[in-house]
């Protein structure tokens, strides 16, 4: 996802969730979007099997 549409979620769903955000809380709350977004582009191409199973949750 391209930066302005980071920027045009982060200011659409920030109301919806009763944040009013300041400019320095919009940009670390932007820059951690975009993190988010690089660690999860890291997955999408990662190959899958039809029987992969998801791993179990370990509580400690």
């Amino acid at each position: 996802m391209p930066d302005s549409d980071l920027a045009a979620y982060l200011d659409a769903v920030a109301p919806l969730q009763g944040l009013s955000l300041t400019p320095e809380q919009r940009a670390a709350a932007l820059l951690n979007l975009e993190r988010f977004a690089a660690i999860a582009a890291s997955f999408v191409d990662l190959p899958l099997a039809v029987d992969d199973e998801p791993i179990l949750v370990q509580r400690l």
